[in-house]
């Protein structure tokens, strides 16, 4: 009765609160953030190493563990996993809530510099990533050939890896853009042995005139009585044609060109992983958002960015989307070498208490 008789002698203030709440409650409702994959995981941090030509045993004894004994000795470690496989050796850390992501990468790439004298003299660089809920693609374009285009696939992928990356990587939402599906081009070159042999020739020289030959070199600095110049061989390939008139030797008869001892010509590297977009083949584009974004305002971002493709018909390329996160099959690279029967030697470890004796091993 008392809230009645209170309204009752004073409507328009009770009327304005009443008011005032839902306005700041619709307000509150329309700029609440909404995210696809919210962020609620442990932060961790991925450690890929190559070893070429290494067994899952030689990798996990000498790339594994000195990994793994390494990095669960870092402050606020919850638990290290790793899986040891021919030639490649992938350590996971799992750091606790109160680690923030960008410091625990920073702290197990200080922990790699540690013992990277203890590590193999041909072992490649490791690869350090961030895992988190914003590391599954929040969309996946397919690129193919729009139909009577002159392009094929290994172009369309030229064009995904240089301008349409770039153009999306420009995108305030878009974190990260990875390209996949195959079809990457390359110019391949098929070595003539009964040519070599006539000329005088070992594959060698071929690979040493092409090292050669493919860049720019500076020559040296013209100097004039008011400016200077800089001088320098243009030499980076630009078609196809150039590579085929690379210099290989001199002769008494002329010059003998890459032409001469070999066929060239533009070609695409050999698979390791494929795309099929709407049951055709097509190359994959994922989109990842940033760590502290909103996968729908990634979405909504990349969406109006794609209309000007989609719609446009001189557009030599057709692109197609889905938000589901493509499968991880599909997205395979060539990092993952060995592909033989032996199954992958997996390992935890649960990191201890600073000043614990031992480390467990489960």
């Amino acid at each position: 009765m008392r809230l009645v008789d209170a309204y009752l002698k004073r409507p328009r203030l009770v009327s304005s609160l009443v008011l005032l709440a839902a306005v700041v409650g619709f307000v509150g409702y329309r700029r609440m953030p909404v995210n696809l994959f919210p962020d609620s995981e442990r932060p961790k941090v991925a450690v890929v190493s190559v070893y070429p030509g290494a067994s899952a045993e030689d990798v996990e004894a000498e790339v594994t563990r000195p990994i793994e004994k390494e990095l669960s000795s870092i402050e606020h470690v919850r638990l290290v996993t790793s899986v040891s496989n021919n030639e490649v050796s992938a350590v996971t850390v799992e750091f606790e809530y109160s680690e923030a992501l960008s410091t625990a990468a920073t702290d197990v790439a200080n922990g790699l510099e540690k013992i990277r004298a203890q590590l193999p003299d041909g072992l490649r660089p490791p690869m350090i990533f961030k895992v988190s809920s914003a590391t599954p693609a929040v969309m996946t374009l397919a690129l193919r050939p729009r139909a009577g285009s002159p392009l094929d696939l290994s172009m369309v992928r030229q064009l995904a890896d240089n301008p349409i990356k770039e153009r999306l990587l420009q995108l305030p939402a878009v974190a990260n853009v990875e390209v996949f599906g195959a079809h990457e081009p390359v110019i391949r070159v098929d070595l003539d042995r009964d040519a070599l042999e006539r000329h005088h020739l070992t594959p060698l020289d071929v690979r040493a005139a092409m090292v050669a030959f493919n860049a720019n070199q500076p020559v040296g600095l013209l100097i004039t009585g008011e400016s200077q110049f800089l001088l320098k061989r243009m030499g980076q390939f630009q078609r196809v044609s150039d590579v085929a008139r690379i210099p290989i030797a001199q002769r008494e008869g002329g010059d003998v060109h890459l032409a001469d001892v070999a066929k060239v010509y533009r070609s695409v590297l050999e698979p390791q992983s494929a795309y099929h977009g709407d049951g055709t083949p097509a190359i994959a584009v994922n989109i990842q958002r940033a760590t502290t974004g909103v996968a729908l305002e990634t979405i909504a971002d990349v969406a109006r960015a794609l209309p000007v493709n989609r719609r446009d018909s001189s557009a030599p390329y057709s692109v197609s989307s889905s938000s589901v996160p493509a499968p991880a099959a599909a997205a395979g690279s060539g990092a993952s070498a060995g592909t033989g029967a032996r199954q992958p030697r997996r390992r935890r470890i649960a990191a201890q208490p600073a000043g614990h004796p031992g480390k467990q091993r489960r």
